[in-house]
């Protein structure tokens, strides 16, 4: 189970949650400090993690809370 959001600081995130126990299982990295819009996101196949940030879309693998790479969605992303 994953959520995303922004803190009361303005920062925005991903989390994965583990649904057993209630508790944060990961957050992911690599966002900007204060996103201009809501971030959008998206898993496939439960290995691979999507968002759209910064212009960017950005891909993280699951297992790593570290961004995996990125690609220029050419102005099209908030």
């Amino acid at each position: 189970l994953f959520s995303c959001g922004t803190s009361k600081e303005g920062d925005s995130y991903i989390v994965e949650w583990n649904e057993a126990e209630g508790a944060v299982k990961r957050t992911y990295q690599g966002f900007r400090k204060r996103s201009m819009g809501v971030v959008q996101f998206d898993t496939t196949k439960n290995r691979f993690l999507a968002a759209g940030d910064e212009f960017l879309i950005k891909f993280w693998d699951m297992d790593n809370v570290n961004l995996l790479t990125t690609t220029d969605a050419d102005g099209g992303l908030p």
